[in-house]
């Protein structure tokens, strides 16, 4: 199987979609900001907390101190933390993590398991590829996820409805990649 990591471009694509979720998801019918108070009465996970670079560096097998937290980012329903790798074999290796809320929670009641059924259903179009990217089931922590190994992208929820993302932009292979994403996995709904 050949490895095709996900491009940077693709996982500022995913970051940059998030924040566009989160900016439509604060507008109300009449299309203005109006009172956000119900949305910032909601906890956000800071998505920091969840993972460090010495995980990052476990679970990709990668020596010490080979990983970075580059900036943690924030918006009204989501937050995200983009971990930069010092590898010399690929100058924009990295891993995202994003931990997600319902953007519209009066439109969608399962948010998280909605998407990640929608990812397994119709999948999503990667930047650069032909045709749609179905992703495939997989479980963490009894919950349900989707995957892409062509893309490098592990989507996940909890119990709570929070859905999570990591995206792989490295040199390993997809079978590394994917054995790494369900040990980070398991740490982040072992933090919850």
């Amino acid at each position: 199987m050949k490895n095709r990591p996900i491009s940077l471009i693709s996982l500022v694509s995913v970051f940059i979609f998030s924040l566009f979720f989160s900016l439509i998801s604060c507008k109300n019918k009449n299309g203005d900001s109006g009172d956000q108070s119900t949305i910032n009465e909601v906890y956000i996970p800071d998505a920091s907390t969840y993972l460090t670079g010495q995980d990052i560096e476990e679970a990709l097998n990668l020596g010490t101190n080979s990983v970075y937290e580059v900036r943690p980012s924030r918006s009204s329903t989501s937050s995200s933390v983009f971990y930069k790798i010092e590898d010399p074999e690929k100058s924009n290796a990295a891993v995202l993590f994003t931990v997600q809320i319902n953007p519209v929670p009066d439109e969608i009641t399962d948010f998280a398991a909605s998407y990640i059924n929608d990812m397994k259903t119709t999948g999503e179009v990667t930047l650069g590829q032909e045709g749609r990217d179905i992703y495939e089931a997989f479980e963490v922590g009894g919950q349900p996820g989707a995957y892409s190994k062509k893309a490098g992208m592990f989507y996940f929820k909890d119990i709570e409805g929070y859905l999570y993302m990591i995206a792989f932009n490295v040199t390993q292979s997809e079978e590394q990649q994917y054995d790494a994403a369900i040990q980070l996995a398991e740490k982040i709904l072992g933090s919850n």
